[in-house]
C-alpha cells in the first residue's frame, strides 16, 4: 500500500521498501543409514523373493555412488563407462525423462562397492538398468512399493530412537558420510554427488567426519614409506638434513 502511495505521489518515501527478513540458509537434516543399518537394509531384500538380488543390488548401487533417485531411474546401460558412469537423464514427476537436477549431465567415479550390476539381469528391448520384478522400468510408484517392505524390519528401531524412518534419498546422504569417513574431501564428495559449490553444502549439511577417523589416518599416513620420503636409519620420524655451514 505503501508503494502504490508513493507511486501516485501521497507520500515521497515508502518507509518499508528497505525492510527485509533476515536472510538465512535453511539446511536439511539428514539422518543417512548406519553401516549396520545399510547392511540390515540389505539382508531385509530377503523378503522379496526371487527378486531379493536384484533390489539388494540396486540398494547396494545407489548406496555407494550418490546418485538421487531420479537419476538411477534413468539409469541406461549406456551410461556405464569403465570406471565412470555418465549421469545423463533423471525420470521427472510426469513420468518423462529429462537432463539431471539443475539441468545438469556429469560423470562421477564408478566406486568398487557399487559394482554389483552382474546381479541386474538385462531386460530385451529396454535400455535402461533397474526394473522391477515383472520388467517395467522403475518409478516412484513402484520403486517405494518394494522399498517400503525392505525398510520395514528397521522401522521401530528408529522410531525407538527417535529417528525419522530411513529414506531411498537417504542413501545418497549415506554415501556422503562414507565417503567422508574414508577420509576424502569435500570438494571430492561434492564432485560425486555432483553439486557446483566447491564442495561448501557437503561441510554445511554432514559437518565433519570422525576425528577419530582422522587420527587413525594421520597415524598411518607415512606407514612403510620412511626411505622414499628421507627417514633416518633407525628414526620413527622423517629425517631433517643438516644445517649448511657458512
Amino acid at each position: 500500500m505503501y508503494e502504490d502511495a508513493r507511486n501516485i505521489g501521497l507520500v515521497e518515501t515508502n518507509p518499508f521498501s528497505n525492510l527485509r527478513l533476515p536472510n538465512t540458509q535453511k539446511t536439511e537434516e539428514v539422518h543417512p543409514p548406519t553401516l549396520d543399518e545399510y547392511r540390515t537394509l540389505l539382508r531385509s531384500c530377503v523378503l522379496l523373493g526371487g527378486y531379493a538380488p536384484e533390489f539388494r543390488a540396486l540398494i547396494q548401487f545407489a548406496a555407494w555412488t550418490g546418485l538421487r533417485v531420479s537419476e538411477v531411474q534413468g539409469l541406461q546401460w549406456q551410461d556405464i563407462d569403465g570406471d565412470l558412469l555418465h549421469v545423463r537423464r533423471a525420470l521427472k514427476d510426469d513420468g518423462s525423462y529429462g537432463k539431471p537436477k539443475n539441468g545438469l549431465q556429469r560423470t562421477v567415479a564408478f566406486l568398487e562397492p557399487a559394482r554389483v550390476l552382474d546381479q541386474v539381469p538385462r531386460r530385451e528391448g529396454s535400455p535402461f538398468v533397474f526394473h522391477v520384478m515383472k520388467g517395467a522400468p522403475l518409478n516412484q510408484a513402484n520403486l517405494y512399493y518394494h522399498w517400503n517392505k525392505v525398510r520395514a524390519p528397521l522401522a521401530l528401531e528408529r522410531q525407538e530412537a527417535g529417528l525419522p524412518g530411513v529414506r531411498f534419498h537417504d542413501l545418497r546422504h549415506f554415501c556422503a558420510t562414507q565417503l567422508l569417513e574414508l577420509g576424502l574431501s569435500h570438494f571430492d564428495v561434492s564432485v560425486q554427488l555432483g553439486h557446483e559449490d566447491g564442495g561448501a553444502l557437503v561441510m554445511s549439511r554432514y559437518g565433519h567426519p570422525s576425528k577419530d577417523a582422522a587420527r587413525e589416518r594421520l597415524l598411518t599416513v607415512f606407514t612403510g614409506s620412511s626411505a622414499s620420503i628421507g627417514s633416518a636409519a633407525g628414526s620413527t620420524g622423517v629425517a631433517i638434513p643438516p644445517k649448511s655451514r657458512q
